[in-house]
């Protein structure tokens, strides 16, 4: 699958609204707090990237262990390797917080 840019603010526009909403609705079951997106983020840019970049494998949040043990193992969001050697590490922030309205507006507007 092969999304273009706009489908991917799409995408993005349409889980942030759904992340409000319950799971499970009903006419008297509310959600304070959202839902993170960050899974659905790391997934369709992963999505996104896969489709543009040739020759690659993209891992997403897939745990990273070191050769020296006294690191901890770490999960990067997107993990881009080519030829069995990691090329790129990408941590995406998609949980906005109190910014989350401010981006949905932004959104609309572009």
């Amino acid at each position: 699958m092969k999304f273009t840019e706009v489908e991917v603010i799409e995408h993005l526009v349409k889980a942030y609204k759904e992340a409000g909403k319950p799971t499970y609705p009903h006419e008297n079951l509310y959600r304070g707090r959202n839902h993170s997106i960050s899974g659905i983020g790391e997934d369709l840019l992963g999505a996104y990237l896969i489709s543009r970049l040739e020759g690659v494998q993209i891992f997403i949040d897939q745990p990273l262990s070191m050769i020296d043990k006294s690191l901890s193992t770490r999960y990067p969001d997107l993990l881009i390797c080519e030829d069995n050697e990691i090329k790129n590490i990408l941590e995406v922030k998609m949980d906005l917080g109190y910014q989350r309205k401010d981006f949905i507006d932004y959104c609309r507007k572009k």
